[in-house]
């Protein structure tokens, strides 16, 4: 682009000067920052309340750390989604956004996910009286640990306390 610049009475000098026009940098952020949970196996969306790119598309979104395992990552729009399949504390993760110009911007979003409640099924047994027994039961506890079975048992059986099962010879 040329410009002139001219005095009072006619007499001027130009210049050449070249601009380049780059995309802003790219804004982004999450409502509810922190704190954000859910069960284990419970599907989740978290989506960007702003990705403003002011003019450049995103062309990357890239988490740090990696998020938990389960929850998949749109590396264009910035968008989390997937059921996550373990239990984990608040764990704070840095989102980037990059546009075509490769300039960025970061976020932190915490992600907690708490243990779903344990589901436990047996297999029914028969037998006699006065035969052993092991009764193992099927537990899905999300990735976590079962911390406390109880059970009313007949005399001479007993429930182990992290695993449910069964045991014993019954006497009654």
């Amino acid at each position: 682009m040329s410009i002139t610049a001219t005095n009072a009475v006619g007499n001027g000098s130009s210049t050449t000067v070249t601009l380049t026009i780059i995309p802003n940098i790219p804004i982004i952020s999450y409502s509810g920052a922190t704190g954000t949970t859910g069960n284990a196996q419970s599907s989740r969306t978290i989506s960007p309340t702003t990705l403003d790119t002011r003019g450049g598309g995103v062309t990357s979104c890239q988490s740090s750390p990696a998020l938990p395992a389960g929850l998949t990552f749109d590396h264009t729009t910035c968008v989390i989604s997937g059921s996550p399949t373990t239990a984990q504390s608040a764990t704070t993760y840095t989102i980037t956004a990059t546009n075509s110009a490769g300039t960025s911007s970061s976020t932190t979003l915490s992600i907690a996910v708490s243990a779903i409640t344990p589901t436990l099924s047996y297999t029914a047994s028969t037998g006699n009286i006065h035969s052993a027994r092991t009764i193992t039961p099927t537990i899905n506890a999300g990735g976590s640990t079962v911390s406390n079975c109880t059970a009313s048992l007949p005399a001479g059986l007993s429930i182990a306390p992290t695993t449910c099962i069964i045991s014993g010879t019954p006497t009654a």
